[in-house]
């Protein structure tokens, strides 16, 4: 996964560490647990009991292997405009669950159908890694969430979509950040 990854060859950005891409494994690392709850620790506040969180498994659909909330900025609209212009009618990149993108600081992983889903193990494979992440015309930048969204792009039913109640993302850093006439995003300076 690395070596489709901006970050991950550079060696000195944010997301450079092997840490940052094996979560789509951790059902062959965890192999005596049938599921866990995924938490970025460095800017997650809790407001409510993650018993609420756990509860999400049970809301699961059969076929979902993982549960992950919306990724609140544009960054997966602005990443998919060359595919997007190429494919007018897609939903990729675009507003709503399972199409604006992921957002990784929460995930719940549900190791059991993880293992057993052929269609989820044919992408941690290099070769299908390799084929998801240049399916959607992107370099890798942001590790497992860039994977992790093509994957849903690609095989939506392998999804839960946690509502924004457990990964509200309230970062000023896009406030900087606007839509043209066209729908694409640009940082205002």
């Amino acid at each position: 996964m690395k070596r489709n990854s901006r970050q991950g060859l550079s060696g000195g950005g944010s997301y450079s560490e092997d840490l940052f891409y094996i979560a789509p494994i951790y059902h062959r690392a965890f192999a005596s647990l049938d599921r866990i709850i995924f938490l970025d620790s460095k800017d997650l506040e809790f407001r409510s009991d993650i018993a609420l969180l756990d509860a999400q498994f049970e809301a699961m659909s059969e076929t979902a292997v993982i549960g992950i909330g919306p990724d609140l900025t544009p960054h997966y609209r602005q990443q998919a405009r060359v595919f997007r212009a190429r494919h007018p009618d897609t939903r990729v990149g675009g507003p709503g669950p399972g199409a604006q993108g992921y957002n990784s600081g929460v995930v719940l992983y549900r190791l059991d159908r993880m293992r057993a889903s052929a269609a989820y193990n044919e992408f941690i494979a290099p070769r299908g890694v390799d084929r998801l992440m240049t399916r959607f015309l992107y370099t890798m930048f942001l590790a497992e969430q860039d994977w992790l969204t093509n994957l849903g792009w690609t095989h939506p039913e392998l999804f839960h979509n946690l509502p924004c109640e457990f990964n509200r993302q309230t970062s000023i850093r896009n406030l900087g950040i606007k839509s043209n006439i066209h729908g694409d995003y640009s940082h205002t300076h």
